[in-house]
């Protein structure tokens, strides 16, 4: 699979197809990832930002910034993981993609929860959780109250984690 990407980023970066060699650069970021080559993997993400932004390629654009945090994430950098995040959510909300921007938020409340900050976990886990059910985006509403419920645990304001579990499994109940 490698050699097939790196001949397809020879023949696109020779013609004039910016979101295909952007794609191909993730591809190849996305394969090292799975094999838990963190810097390769970033190496290609970054690549893949870079021909996005140079070609303004704004739809593409949050989709690398989320892949470069994951790498930051996994290795144990939250605060670096969390500017890309905050980056890539900014975006999606200008742009209006309540899906993606749940996502994100969700995956910041994740990261602030590892980081042991459980405010900025609840602040953000709660507004996944507004738009979720504006979007009535009951994964979304699932994610966001498990979130919250893990960090009221930590808090220690068990009444409220064990409400927002209840939520999150009548939630998941109905997916099912």
């Amino acid at each position: 699979a490698r050699t097939y990407f790196y001949r397809l980023v020879e023949a696109l970066a020779h013609v004039d197809k910016p979101v295909e060699l952007t794609e191909t650069y993730s591809g190849i970021g996305r394969t090292y990832f799975a094999q838990e080559k963190d810097s390769l993997a970033l190496n290609y993400f970054m690549k893949a930002l870079d021909n996005a932004d140079m070609h303004g390629l704004g739809e593409i654009i949050p989709g690398c910034l989320v892949r470069i945090a994951s790498v930051y994430e996994k290795q144990g950098k939250f605060l670096i993981a969390i500017s890309y995040f905050e980056r890539a959510l900014g975006m999606e909300r200008a742009a209006g993609h309540n899906e993606r921007t749940i996502e994100i938020l969700n995956q910041m409340a994740e990261i602030y929860q590892k980081d042991r900050n459980a405010m900025q976990s609840i602040k953000h886990a709660q507004q996944a959780l507004n738009l979720s059910r504006q979007s009535k985006d009951s994964r979304g509403i699932r994610k966001a109250c498990t979130s919250l419920a893990t960090c009221y645990k930590a808090i220690g304001d068990y009444k409220k984690s064990l409400e927002y579990l209840e939520i999150s499994m009548a939630t998941k109940d109905s997916l099912f």
